[in-house]
This record gives structure tokens, C-alpha cells and sequence, in this order.
């Protein structure tokens, strides 16, 4: 899931980029979000002692450097990018938290975690129309309507108004693109005293 987390964010019109860079064992992660300065988030050597990571059995002994990258990562993506991902946990930061059964700590593997994940909402049939629709209001009725119909304050044209869980199938990659559309397909209003009356 590692490799998810930056994967859903380079995805994203929202990232500009991503750069990751390892030196004097220090993890580095810089981060560049559309319209705002980039963010560096780091992961040292020290940390990892101090957290009590590097005494870890796993991949902690066999790749501390890949996973001090893993965990600069996560923090700059997790703080620059938090609508994007979710919530989604970073399958490294879940493997090293100890899950307690009958009272004792045990490895948890990466199959374990995305098992048990509870997955973003699926996109279903009625969620393509629900898209349709809101097509329609962006083209129609402009930045405004949309944002009332997103918010479920009015109905789309069928008499749905959308839910949460609505919103999160949807997404905001098809919000973002429903919003370009409302913008380039905003009613002209005329200024005032040059209407018909």
C-alpha cells in the first residue's frame, strides 16, 4: 500500500510532484501541491531508534533505508495530501504497530492490512448517472448549481440528491473535473441595464 498512497497522489490533479532523496541517513520527502509551496517532511536514523523501529525483526533489519523513505513519504503525503488519500493507512505505519491478541504483540503482513482495509466506497451503475447529471448541471447552470447539487442542498434533474457516500464514490478527481466544466460552461449573466426588460 506503500506504493498505492504515492500512486493515488501522482495521480491527482492536485500534485505537482513528488521528490524523494536519501542522505547522511536521513529520509527526505518534498512534496508540491498544486497553488501552494512545496513541503518537506524527513525521516532519520535517530527517529527510527527512537521510535524503536530499527530493532524490529522484518523489513526494518533487512531495508532500514527503504523504510525510512517510506515513512518521510507518508508524512509529507499524508499532510499535504489528505483529501486525496482519504484516510487510507500507510501500510508501513500499520505493520509496525502492534496488534494485540490474547495480550501479545504480533507481526502484521501487508496481505493482513489490505484485507482488512475498509476500501474507498465502489462506484456503482447509479453513481455513473448521478455523474450524468451533474454533468448536465455543470453545463447548465454553472460553478453554482453544481456546488448546491454536490452539497445535496437542490435535486438533480431525477429527484436525487447526493449523498455521502455519494460524494466519495464520486470522488474528487470527478469533482474537480465537474468544476473545470461548470467554469468553461457558466451561464453568461448580463451586466445590469443592458437586459431586456
Amino acid at each position: 500500500m506503500g506504493d498505492a498512497v504515492i500512486a493515488l497522489v501522482r495521480a491527482s490533479p492536485l500534485c505537482e510532484y513528488v521528490n524523494e532523496s536519501f542522505s547522511n541517513q536521513v529520509a527526505t520527502c518534498r512534496v508540491k501541491r498544486v497553488g501552494e509551496a512545496e513541503q518537506m517532511r524527513s525521516f532519520s536514523e535517530a527517529d527510527a531508534k527512537q521510535a524503536g523501529l530499527l530493532s524490529k525483526i522484518g523489513p526494518w533489519t533487512h531495508y532500514p533505508q527503504r523504510m525510512m523513505q517510506m515513512r518521510a513519504r507518508a508524512f509529507a503525503l499524508r499532510d499535504v495530501f489528505p483529501d486525496v488519500l482519504r484516510g487510507m493507512p500507510i501500510a508501513e505505519e500499520v505493520m509496525d504497530s502492534p496488534v494485540e491478541k490474547g495480550g501479545a504483540s504480533r507481526y502484521v503482513s501487508p496481505a493482513e492490512i489490505v484485507s482488512n482495509t475498509a476500501l474507498l466506497p465502489q462506484r456503482t451503475e447509479q453513481h455513473i448517472h448521478l455523474i450524468e447529471r451533474l454533468e448536465e448541471v455543470a453545463r447548465t447552470g454553472g460553478y453554482e448549481a453544481l456546488a448546491a447539487c454536490w452539497s445535496g442542498k437542490c435535486a438533480l434533474e431525477g429527484g436525487e440528491t447526493l449523498t455521502l457516500e455519494d460524494r466519495k464514490a464520486i470522488g474528487t478527481q470527478e469533482l474537480e473535473r465537474l468544476k473545470e466544466m461548470a467554469k468553461s460552461n457558466a451561464p453568461l449573466s448580463l451586466p445590469e441595464g443592458d437586459g431586456h426588460e
